[in-house]
């Protein structure tokens, strides 16, 4: 089976028609609140507020180690068991393989999760804004496929 080469290979709505941008976002939104909230809990156990200032001195470095960690096992078994995560369902979306359309395995959503989640080494908030251009590459390509997705062999279509 041949990948398809354009958006005319693509119905123009509905199930498998290209995943529009502006859902793309709201599920990256809702998936991130997933995986940072629990790392943001863990991590204000190191916070220190001194005469009203806060102090993130004592956040260890391995906060963003398990950031990252979170983020690459939420998306990869998520992806490998259902094709979507919890964002990309409540918005009607799902990753698929790119050759041929089925469900990316896991180690195929890790490899689209750890590209732009390995940022997290870098200080903030330069992390975020480095997570977006790797996510917002997809404004780009023809078939919306962004780096992440390139990298993975992944295209993201809707579900419904």
């Amino acid at each position: 089976m041949t990948p398809p080469a354009s958006p005319d290979d693509f119905p123009a709505s509905g199930p498998n028609s290209l995943a529009p941008i502006g859902p793309r976002i709201g599920a990256r939104l809702v998936d991130l609140l997933i995986v940072t909230i629990p790392v943001i809990l863990v991590m204000l156990a190191f916070v220190d507020v001194v005469d009203g200032e806060v102090r993130l001195d004592r956040v260890p470095v391995w906060i963003g180690l398990v950031q990252v960690a979170v983020a690459v096992a939420y998306e990869a078994v998520l992806l490998g068991l259902w094709g979507t995560t919890v964002g990309k369902w409540a918005f009607g979306l799902r990753v698929a393989r790119y050759a041929d359309g089925g469900r990316p395995d896991v180690g195929r959503g890790a490899q689209r999760s750890l590209l732009p989640n390995m940022f997290a080494a870098v200080p903030l908030p330069l992390v975020g804004a480095l997570q977006w251009v790797v996510w917002g590459s997809s404004l780009t390509h023809p078939l919306r496929r962004g780096w992440h997705d390139r990298y993975a062999g992944t295209i993201v279509v809707r579900s419904r």
